[in-house]
């Protein structure tokens, strides 16, 4: 591979692209050093991007196909200088690799506004770092890694949007007359992963200014496998249509209706328990020339924001990897080629800023983006851009990572939309595909 700093480009990828995306001509894999406000902007900002082939581009900063070899002081200085940094903020990092991480680490900027966002641990406590592939890995401990001041900025700034979320649904419900602790409190089921995965006091996540209100447990998986009768999904009281309303469920699989040229986009309508988390479907047929489809992870809630994976026919049988931020998308990873082998089972996961896309359960890619730090719910995108037959899918799964269910809770047999509500603990009797309800299966 070889590796350079380098300028995005946004428009279609090729001419057949269904949309215009920030991407990089010819690279395999892209770190996004834009800042918040670059992102906003039409033009602006770098990536770190690996090659097969050194580019071309006459604006890019060659970095050489060493990542562990030597990285020339100049080479160093200039790309600091680039970057906006101090010209000596890299000379201690005396490789490739040295210098994406002390970028990420000691040179970010937690909030993601100013600067980049910061490298953030896996749901198995360890700071990795992905460019075509693993290249560096370290365990992470809270006050004592290099970079875990930021880590806890993230961590406390996730708290106090996820806590002012969860209250705002609360007054909501209070207006409407309804119940307010049917509100899920997964601020506080937040403070206990968090205190098991970074084996400190709950308390070190909450604010200053904010209450200890105490940590609530909790672990989550939703699976729906469609099987009810035809409807718009967004019909369904699990689903949400955030973009477009022209996705259904048809003979028990879901498909695009008869809508062109709109995008689509839906969520599961319930927070997962974590921001690292997964989701995937089985793409039982796909004609990539009518429609295209993206399974998504780490979504806020409202937005076509979030990671996805998929399946498309830009060049040819391909797959990539995006980041989408407000509709707009950036490919981290890809695309690739690879022929069509339906059905396919498509996988995306992000944990930590570590983002992967899987097939049939081989990793296709796995990136490092610092872009995206909140999301708790899980859905699809899609686009149809002609008549005729377009795509069928099923048995979609959105799952939190890396922790155990806790506690462990009762498999309740109850009917819902024919399928079974279940806890993810039971992996011994639950079905491979079932639907979770949201809340309330502990009593």
């Amino acid at each position: 591979m070889h590796y350079a700093l380098i300028p995005w480009t946004f428009g279609k990828v090729t001419p057949d692209d269904f949309e215009s995306s920030w991407f990089v001509p010819g690279s395999v894999a892209v770190i996004n050093l834009r800042s918040g406000v670059q992102r906003g902007l039409s033009q602006g900002g770098y990536g770190l991007a690996a090659f097969e082939s050194p580019t071309t581009d006459p604006d890019a900063i060659q970095l050489g196909n060493d990542l562990k070899g030597s990285l020339r002081l100049p080479t160093r200085r200039t790309l600091a200088t680039e970057l906006g940094l101090a010209s000596r903020a890299l000379d201690s990092a005396d490789s490739i690799t040295n210098a994406i991480w002390d970028l990420l680490t000691l040179h970010s900027d937690p909030t993601g506004q100013d600067s980049w966002g910061s490298l953030m641990p896996t749901s198995k406590g360890r700071f990795e770092l992905h460019l075509a592939g693993e290249i560096k890995a370290e365990r992470f401990q809270m006050g004592v890694t290099p970079g875990h001041e930021n880590v806890l900025v993230v961590l406390q700034n996730n708290y106090r949007q996820t806590r002012a979320d969860v209250l705002a649904r609360k007054q909501v419900a209070i207006d409407l007359g309804l119940d307010p602790s049917l509100i899920t409190d997964i601020h506080l089921q937040l403070l206990s992963r968090w205190e098991r995965q970074y084996r400190v006091p709950y308390r070190t996540f909450i604010p200053n200014d904010l209450p200890d209100e105490g940590k609530l447990p909790r672990s989550t998986i939703f699976t729906d496998i469609f099987n009810r009768p035809n409807e718009d999904l967004q019909v369904s009281p699990n689903w949400n249509a955030i973009d477009g309303n022209d996705i259904g469920i048809v003979s028990e699989e879901v498909k695009l209706n008869t809508v062109i040229s709109i995008t689509n986009a839906v969520e599961w309508a319930f927070d997962l328990d974590g921001d690292d988390n997964s989701a995937q479907v089985d793409v039982l047929a796909l004609n990539p020339s009518i429609a295209l489809w993206s399974v998504m992870c780490r979504m806020p809630g409202g937005a076509v924001t979030g990671y996805g994976f998929r399946r498309v026919d830009v060049a040819g049988e391909e797959h990539q990897l995006e980041e989408i931020t407000a509709g707009v998308t950036t490919v981290i990873a890809g695309p690739t080629s690879e022929v069509f082998s339906f059905p396919e089972e498509i996988y995306v996961e992000a944990d930590g800023t570590t983002i992967k896309g899987t097939i049939d359960g081989v990793e296709k890619h796995s990136v490092t983006d610092v872009v995206l730090a909140i999301g708790k719910r899980c859905g699809f995108r899609a686009f149809k851009n002609n008549g005729g037959a377009d795509v069928r899918l099923d048995n979609y799964v959105a799952m939190d990572l890396g922790l155990p269910p806790d506690p462990p809770i009762q498999v309740l047999n109850v009917p819902l939309f024919g399928q079974t509500i279940y806890n993810s603990a039971d992996e011994e009797n639950r079905p491979r595909y079932a639907q979770r309800i949201a809340r309330g299966t502990e009593e």
